[in-house]
């Protein structure tokens, strides 16, 4: 068994080594689930049946390593996670992103081309190069991106929703073969926030898997410079506000907010950061924002983008014969249902007999017939067409 692997389910499903031992019906104690964890011993048949029953796993899933090692960029370091809530975040989205790649190698897709941490910038400020440039090579122009969140998945930059404390900001990561080649990123945040903290928080994680930065770098401030330069470009906003403005008003924000759907804060700090207003004027405007109860909730709300590139991309695989029923339901939830119509069962019909094929089509036929009331004519002219039937 591998005992990481054991390690890396329990935490996901927010489990301590009590809670597991309870699970399995008390047949283990934590002491020896530990021991297991570390591989220092191998439960025995029995012990591993009862794991997979707690876990709600095929006992398969704990007898082989994972072929894809996850491993984070890094997690904001201002966020304040318990190390409870860190090791079940990131156990979770491992799982979650070592999904995904079973699905892009069942579907047959390359490795996402995304440069990852390669971009240079040795300031804050070139950071907003390095945005501008994956504009350039993502042939996104200018204008305002109406779903990020496709943006990405359409470049294979998996977008993971995880329940997390409002603490949690959110987690890039990234997947390596075994030849330690990276082959899927993700960026990870917190499900159910609006729309536009979603989508800066999303860019935010971006630029975490791009970014090269010098050693005297704030990680941070680049990553959030080029999350605003890659929502608000600084050219189209130039030339919508103008180059220089000693006010802004709040109607005019909020316009921008729903063109550029980003947050009232996040584009008072982005007309700042590009020299539009100034920092004296950015300040009052935090101070407003605040006294009017805004700093979480503003108005103007942004829709939250949904996610579709898993739900899509497993039925895909499952339609194709290159993924199981039970799989798939693993990676959906046990309420997701599939079409009759996949390889699996078309190679079911391959293999009967001709005079079964046929005694099938027939009794295909019959059902269909009985769900509508159809003119005796038809009916009769059907029939007589129906008994040529090639079963083959």
């Amino acid at each position: 068994m591998d005992g990481d692997r054991l390690r890396v389910l329990r935490l996901s499903r927010d489990m301590s080594l009590d809670d597991l031992a309870d699970a399995a019906g008390a047949i283990v104690s934590k002491q020896m689930l530990s021991r297991y964890e570390r591989g220092l011993s191998e439960p025995t048949p029995r012990v591993l049946t009862a794991l997979a029953g707690a876990l709600q796993i095929p006992v398969s899933r704990l007898l082989e390593a994972p072929k894809v090692i996850v491993r984070p960029v890094a997690y904001r370091k201002r966020a304040s996670l318990s190390k409870g809530d860190q090791s079940r975040i990131t156990s979770l989205l491992e799982i979650n992103l070592q999904q995904r790649v079973r699905i892009q190698e069942a579907n047959g897709f390359k490795p996402p081309s995304i440069p990852i941490l390669s971009m240079k910038a040795d300031s804050v400020e070139a950071a907003e190069a390095v945005a501008d440039r994956i504009r350039k090579d993502w042939d996104l122009g200018e204008a305002p991106l109406m779903s990020l969140v496709d943006e990405l998945e359409g470049r294979l930059v998996h977008v993971l929703e995880v329940d997390a404390p409002d603490t949690f900001d959110g987690l890039s990561l990234v997947a390596y073969d075994e030849k330690g080649a990276p082959i899927a990123v993700a960026a990870a945040i917190r499900r159910g926030v609006p729309g536009d903290r979603q989508r800066l928080s999303l860019a935010h994680e971006l630029g975490h898997i791009v970014l090269d930065l010098g050693s005297t770098v704030d990680e941070e401030k680049a990553a959030y410079r080029f999350a605003g330069a890659l929502l608000a470009p600084a050219v189209a906003l130039r030339r919508e506000v103008g180059e220089r403005r000693s006010a802004i008003d709040l109607n005019e924000l909020g316009m921008l907010k729903q063109r550029y759907r980003m947050s009232l804060q996040a584009l008072v700090y982005r007309l700042k950061d590009i020299g539009i207003i100034t920092e004296n004027h950015a300040k009052e405007w935090f101070m407003r924002i605040r006294a009017r109860g805004w700093a979480k909730v503003e108005p103007w709300e942004i829709v939250h983008e949904e996610t579709t590139w898993l739900k899509r991309n497993v039925h895909r695989a499952v339609a194709e014969g290159v993924l199981r029923r039970d799989e798939a339901k693993e990676m959906l939830g046990e309420g997701a249902s599939f079409s009759s119509n996949n390889s699996s069962e078309r190679l079911d019909l391959m293999q009967m007999t001709r005079d079964e094929r046929r005694r099938l089509l027939e009794q295909s036929v019959e059902e269909s017939l009985s769900d509508y009331q159809l003119d005796s004519e038809w009916v009769d002219s059907f029939n007589e067409e129906g008994s040529t039937i090639d079963a083959d």
